[in-house]
């Protein structure tokens, strides 16, 4: 019989479903095909204008239906696709769960279309920009555009698609986000707190913003020419990362809970912890 606490008495906790979407594709399938044959995912932007910027390419994710609807969105279904496919490899049912969501999330801001379009609805008074969108805003009858800008309305909705339970779990810790969320659903587990949980991490915010904003931190790579070979993070000649989009999920359970269902154990988290630096916001300490 299988050892089912760890050495502090703690559940061992398994994973037992895996989804992935990014730039080469939707799925684990199509990600090992095309990672195999040697395709990159990395290619020139075609989001948004790109002449005067000097990184030009990305690993946007441009095939989805919310690929050009804004972050908010993009996100939402990124999130969504890798969840349904870990949940539906674990066996699990696609609509009801049955264990809390931690949901890796970018930060939201108001999409310019939707900017656009709210400042472009009313043109009757000679105001600012800022101060009609405010006037437009406070008018509208509908909670769509509103709900784009909540941090947690993405873990919302998937909660409802998923059938997860209890107060989703929306976080950001920056580049750690993702592997911050699998620690949250370790630690459920861990606590006695469920038997399995769900741990999302999604990205669809590779906005003209965001691309500006890392240029000026002077942290993204200028290999426009042959975008392939621009993401080489042990490269003594690297001269920044690559932007991109995708999205990754696990389904976590209890190893106890998983052999007792007849699930098929993919591995075993062996532990998860985490520490801060605080010497700078995008610099080591020395």
């Amino acid at each position: 019989m299988a050892n089912l606490n760890d050495h502090m008495g703690r559940p061992i906790v398994a994973v037992t479903g895996i989804g992935v979407v990014t730039s080469l594709g939707v799925g684990k399938s199509d990600n090992w095909a095309a990672l195999t044959s040697g395709k990159s995912g990395i290619h020139p932007i075609t989001r948004f204008p790109i002449d005067q910027l000097n990184t030009r390419i990305s690993g946007m994710v441009d095939f989805l239906p919310s690929s050009s609807k804004g972050a908010s969105p993009l996100t939402y279904e990124l999130a969504e696709l890798a969840g349904l496919e870990a949940v539906t490899e674990a066996g699990l049912n696609s609509s009801d769960f049955g264990g809390p969501l931690f949901l890796a999330s970018p930060p939201v801001e108001l999409d310019w279309a939707e900017r656009f379009s709210l400042y472009n609805s009313d043109k009757d008074k000679d105001d600012t920009a800022a101060e009609r969108l405010l006037r437009v805003a406070r008018s509208l009858k509908e909670l769509d555009i509103f709900e784009t800008t909540q941090f947690g309305s993405i873990a919302d909705r998937l909660a409802d698609r998923l059938g997860t339970r209890g107060l989703p779990i929306t976080l950001s810790t920056a580049c750690a986000s993702g592997a911050t969320a699998i620690q949250l659903g370790v630690e459920a587990i861990r606590r006695g707190e469920c038997d399995r949980a769900l741990s999302i991490g999604a990205d669809g915010s590779a906005t003209a913003e965001a691309l500006i904003r890392f240029s000026l931190l002077s942290a993204l790579s200028t290999h426009n020419d042959i975008p392939e070979k621009a993401s080489k993070p042990f490269s003594r000649d690297r001269d920044g990362f690559v932007l991109a989009e995708g999205s990754g999920a696990l389904v976590l359970e209890s190893l106890e809970a998983a052999l007792a269902r007849g699930a098929t154990i993919l591995g075993v988290l062996g532990g998860c912890g985490e520490k801060a630096d605080d010497f700078y916001r995008t610099r080591s300490k020395p």
